[in-house]
């Protein structure tokens, strides 16, 4: 008998045969969010015959469509994983990885807006940026922070370090998956997935404060 979060007794997330055979006569509340994903992939491919059709820089579409991409993306695996839930884990992972990869091609557009990383430094040296941009205003008690190669850098690693550690997590979860040793809704202390999160959340903290700091200057 499945338990009420969708999982068997031994902890393992159901077939997707069996998954059908629970839902059978609730299917159509099922099909609402495949119809709303469909919808998605369709809005992106026409968001991206807008983009060959108006946007001279081949370069520039390529980036625009990347980080256009990560909606249909997420809608898709989010699809994949309802409807096989032992699939999930993967999903994650893979939409992680797009997620990641998105993170760069945003900071390559911004760069592109500026025409280079060179004209960029040149347009922002000698502003100062205020450490503590809404919502980290714990940060109101550190010195303005001058923009010059070297905070440029650190605001690109801070911003690009999420990507290398959410793809290092989300594969050791994987493996840790493959050998049963990793629950992915389990909360328990004993359960990597907590401490996971956690590196996950304080990563993510640092890559958004990043991005802050580059929207400020």
């Amino acid at each position: 008998m499945a338990k009420g979060n969708c999982s068997l007794p031994g902890g393992n997330f159901p077939l997707s045969s069996e998954f059908f055979q629970v839902i059978k006569n609730e299917l159509w509340i099922f099909i609402i969010p495949a119809a709303v994903a469909l919808i998605q992939v369709a809005l992106f491919l026409e968001q991206m015959g807008f983009f060959l059709r108006n946007v001279t820089s081949a370069h520039r579409t390529c980036l625009y469509l990347w980080i256009l991409g990560v909606y249909p993306v997420y809608c898709v695996t989010s699809i994949i994983g309802m409807y096989i839930p032992r699939s999930s884990t993967v999903c994650n992972f893979v939409a992680s990885i797009y997620h990641s990869i998105t993170l760069w091609k945003f900071l390559a557009l911004i760069t592109d807006f500026f025409g280079g990383k060179t004209r960029m430094l040149e347009k922002l040296e000698g502003e100062k940026v205020a450490p503590n941009p809404i919502p980290c205003c714990c940060c109101c008690c550190l010195p303005n922070i001058s923009v010059n190669r070297v905070s440029l850098r650190w605001m690109t690693i801070a911003v690009f370090q999420l990507s290398a550690v959410r793809t290092i997590l989300f594969f050791l979860c994987l493996i840790l998956w493959t050998d049963e040793k990793y629950d992915y809704g389990d909360v328990d202390y004993t359960n990597p997935n907590s401490y996971i999160n956690v590196l996950i959340g304080i990563s993510t903290f640092l890559s958004f404060y990043g991005y802050l700091l580059f929207y400020k200057c």
